[in-house]
């Protein structure tokens, strides 16, 4: 059952999917009527889902369901969905490798190995990562760009971070 993400209370699994290129406004249209079918239906061992999805900043989608175990079937489910809508947009929405970034105020898509090269340098002024891993999450306040020691980055800095 689909409900606005501001209005889910308590511990929500987060899902990260990110886009190499901004989605155009047709694009967000696409993904966001098939996400709205996809949570109004989600269902788990026979129960509602409560679920909601946001998308930032035109490069990353969130979906955060609110039951606190949701079966692997259903799991399954958001997956094909999201499968399906890369094929159809020409995206890739399981790409781990690229990640959304900030630098300076501007937002990008890195690759790891970029992002890796940044840290291991000591180029990390004004770096801010969008953590991509499973999460769970209080509220939407908790999701957005972090320092690198903050995500699990934090292992190829330069220096140790205590």
């Amino acid at each position: 059952m689909l409900k606005k993400i501001e209005e889910m209370k308590g511990s929500m699994a987060a899902w990260h999917f990110c886009f190499a290129n901004p989605l155009t406004n047709d694009q967000k249209e696409v993904v966001s009527k098939s996400l709205v079918t996809f949570c109004e239906q989600w269902t788990s061992h026979g129960d509602k889902v409560y679920s909601s999805f946001i998308i930032h900043s035109n490069f990353v989608l969130v979906i955060a369901e609110q039951e606190d175990s949701i079966g692997g079937c259903s799991k399954d489910g958001l997956f094909r969905t999201m499968k399906d809508l890369g094929s159809r947009l020409d995206m890739d929405f399981f790409d781990r490798m690229s990640v959304p970034v900030e630098i300076h105020g501007v937002e990008k898509i890195c690759s790891f190995s970029e992002i890796k090269t940044m840290l291991q340098s000591g180029d990390i002024k004004d770096l801010k990562i969008w953590d991509t891993s499973l999460q769970w999450i209080h509220s939407t306040k908790e999701l957005g760009y972090k320092s690198p020691q903050a995500t699990w980055f934090k292992k190829y800095l330069a220096i140790p971070v205590e």
